[in-house]
């Protein structure tokens, strides 16, 4: 519970398998919400506020698993309160190889470069 902090970096909308898990169970989604600092899972059941998480995801379909460790600083599952989308955890990232690091904002320039070429073409 708590309301998540507000965004201070970029945010990029992955299409791809994202799997989680904690001590208690292994979940996964198609969807997730990335930045430089951690990701957004939607989901009906999200972990308590300060679990640890271990994740698992691709940052484009082919591409390589990046493993992190997150700890879930926001949870929402209140469906009276919130709009479908806004149901599930914000995780901020604990453990990341570097490597992975320098992959997860290699895509969110690239991200980000497009969107600006995009709106420079309207």
């Amino acid at each position: 519970s708590g309301v998540p902090p507000r965004r201070g970096v970029p945010r990029l909308t992955v299409e791809g398998p994202v799997q989680y898990q904690s001590l208690r169970a292994l979940q996964q989604t198609g969807t997730f919400t990335l930045s430089s600092k951690g990701v957004f899972l939607c989901t009906k059941t999200p972990f308590d506020v300060g679990e640890q998480v271990l994740l698992r995801f691709q940052l484009a379909e082919g591409t390589d698993w990046i493993t992190a460790v997150g700890q879930v600083i926001a949870s929402n599952a209140d469906p009276q309160k919130s709009r479908p989308e806004d149901l599930g955890m914000m995780l901020q990232f604990t453990e990341v190889r570097p490597d992975d690091y320098e992959s997860i904002d290699r895509r969110l320039v690239q991200s980000i470069t497009s969107e600006i070429q995009k709106s420079l073409a309207r």
